[in-house]
C-alpha cells in the first residue's frame, strides 16, 4: 500500500514521470532535474538557500479574494485582461529572488519550506524504500515536492481566497496548490495559457477553459477528464483579433526558439538563410525562460521582456520554429507558419504537422523553395486554427475574455 506521501508526490510530479524528460533538450532536462547527480546536489543546494532567504520574505495578501496565479509572464499575459474585470479578484504568484514582481502582483514566498528541507531525508526513505530505481533518479524534484504542497495547504488556510484561477496545470507549486485546494473545497479553474500535448496531466480542476476541440482531444487521452470543460478560446488574442497580417507577400521572417532546441541548429539555419535570401529582413525570438543567446551578429531580435508573442508576430508575415505553441499563436494572426526540427524530439509534439495547422520542411532546401513561394504569394491561413481556437469563427470572436468571466461569474457563487 503506498503511504500518503508518496501519493501526494505521484501526483505533484505527474508530467515528469509521463515520459516528458526524455524528449527536451539538455539545457531544458538540466533545468528541471539532470541527470548528473552533481548537478542534482547543486539544484538541492541552491533550492535549499533559497528557501532560507524566502522564510524572511513578508507576505502581504488580502483575504477572501479569488486568486488568479501567475507563475510567469506568459501565465502573467493570459489572464491579466480577465482578472480586471472580476470583482474581489488578485493576482498572486510565488516570489522570485531574481526578477521584480510584475505590476499589481502579490506575491508568496512558501517561507516555511526550509523546515521541511531539514526533514526531508527521513521521507526520502519512505519513498526509497517502495521504489529505489525511480528515487535515484528523481530525488531533486521530490526534495522540491516535500514542504510546497504542506506550504500551499497554509496559505488557503491562512488567506482563504474564494476560489482559485491557474494558468498552468503541471508545475510543482500549481499541482501543489491545485491538490491543496481541492482537499478543503476551494473551487479551482483552469484557463488553458498555452498548446498542449498529451505528455500533461488529466484535468482535475472544478472548470476548465480550453481554447478548442484539440486541447479537449488531448486531455481526453491523458486520463479522466474531471472538470466541467468550456471551448472558449484564447483570451490573450482579443486584443489582436482585428489585426490580422494582410500582406500578400513575405517581406520578414521571424524564428523563434526555446529551451527545447538545439542552439547551434538555429544558428546553422540563420547562416543558410542570410547566404540564401541577402534582402530578407529576419527576425529571432528565444522563448521567455529561455536565456540563450545566438552568436551570429547584426540580426534583429526580438525582446520576450519587452514585447509578448502576439506583437512579436504582428511584425512579420512568416514564422520558422521547432516544437512550439507560438505556432498557433502566429496563423491565429494569419501569418504562414512553417516547423522545422531544430532538435532530435520528437517531430510533431502538438500535432500542428498531422492537423494541418503548419506546413513542415524537413530539410534546409526545402525551406528555401517554400521562402521562394511565399516571397512571391503568402496565402490567409487564420481559417486553419478553428480545430484550436473554438472563436475563429464564432459569435464571441475577440472576446473570449467575456465569455470566460460570464462563466466564471456564474459559477463561482454556486
Amino acid at each position: 500500500m503506498k503511504s500518503k506521501t508518496i501519493e501526494d508526490w505521484n501526483y505533484i510530479l505527474r508530467i515528469w514521470f509521463s515520459g516528458y524528460l526524455n524528449i527536451v533538450s539538455v539545457e531544458r532536462r538540466n533545468e528541471i532535474s539532470p541527470k548528473s547527480h552533481l548537478r542534482k546536489v547543486k539544484k538541492i543546494f541552491k533550492e535549499f538557500i533559497g528557501n532560507i532567504f524566502r522564510g524572511f520574505i513578508r507576505e502581504t495578501i488580502p483575504e477572501n479574494q479569488i486568486w488568479f496565479l501567475s507563475l510567469s509572464k506568459n501565465n502573467y499575459e493570459s489572464f491579466k485582461h480577465i482578472q480586471k474585470t472580476v470583482d474581489n479578484s488578485i493576482i498572486v504568484s510565488f516570489h522570485s529572488l531574481k526578477e521584480k514582481a510584475l505590476p499589481n502582483v502579490h506575491t508568496f514566498s512558501l517561507k516555511r519550506r526550509f523546515i521541511y528541507n531539514i526533514f526531508f531525508p527521513f521521507k526520502f526513505l519512505t519513498y526509497f524504500i517502495k521504489t529505489p530505481k525511480k528515487t535515484t533518479s528523481y530525488y531533486d524534484l521530490f526534495f522540491q515536492c516535500y514542504g510546497t504542497n504542506q506550504e500551499c495547504l497554509r496559505l488557503i488556510n491562512r488567506y482563504k481566497p474564494k476560489a482559485i484561477v491557474f494558468a498552468n496545470d503541471h508545475v510543482i507549486i500549481s499541482r501543489s496548490m491545485l491538490m491543496s485546494a481541492k482537499k478543503i473545497g476551494v473551487k479551482t479553474y483552469y484557463i488553458q495559457h498555452a498548446a498542449v500535448s498529451n505528455y500533461f496531466p488529466p484535468l482535475d480542476f472544478d472548470y476548465a477553459f480550453l481554447e478548442g476541440q484539440d486541447s479537449l482531444n488531448k486531455y481526453s487521452k491523458s486520463g479522466l477528464v474531471n472538470s466541467q470543460v468550456f471551448l472558449t478560446g484564447m483570451s490573450k488574442f482579443d486584443v489582436y483579433a482585428e489585426s490580422i497580417n494582410k500582406n500578400n507577400r513575405l517581406k520578414v521572417l521571424g524564428i523563434a526558439y526555446n529551451s527545447m532546441d538545439d542552439i547551434m541548429e538555429i544558428e546553422t539555419l540563420l547562416s543558410y538563410l542570410i547566404n540564401a535570401f541577402p534582402g530578407l529582413q529576419i527576425v529571432i525570438r528565444p522563448h521567455p525562460s529561455d536565456k540563450r543567446k545566438v552568436t551570429i551578429k547584426n540580426i534583429e531580435i526580438s525582446d520576450p521582456k519587452k514585447e509578448n508573442s502576439f506583437e512579436f508576430l504582428s511584425k512579420i508575415d512568416v514564422i520558422i520554429s521547432g516544437n512550439s505553441s507560438i505556432h498557433l499563436e502566429a496563423v491565429l494572426l494569419n501569418v504562414f507558419s512553417i516547423q522545422y526540427n531544430f532538435s532530435n524530439n520528437p517531430l510533431d509534439y502538438y500535432g500542428f504537422i498531422e492537423n494541418g495547422l503548419v506546413i513542415f520542411c524537413k530539410t534546409l532546401e526545402d525551406l528555401k523553395e517554400q521562402i521562394n513561394m511565399l516571397r512571391n504569394q503568402k496565402p490567409s491561413v487564420q481559417k486553419k486554427a478553428k480545430f484550436y481556437n473554438a472563436a475563429i469563427e464564432s459569435d464571441f470572436y475577440g472576446d473570449s475574455s467575456g465569455k470566460i468571466v460570464e462563466i466564471l461569474n456564474k459559477t463561482i457563487n454556486t
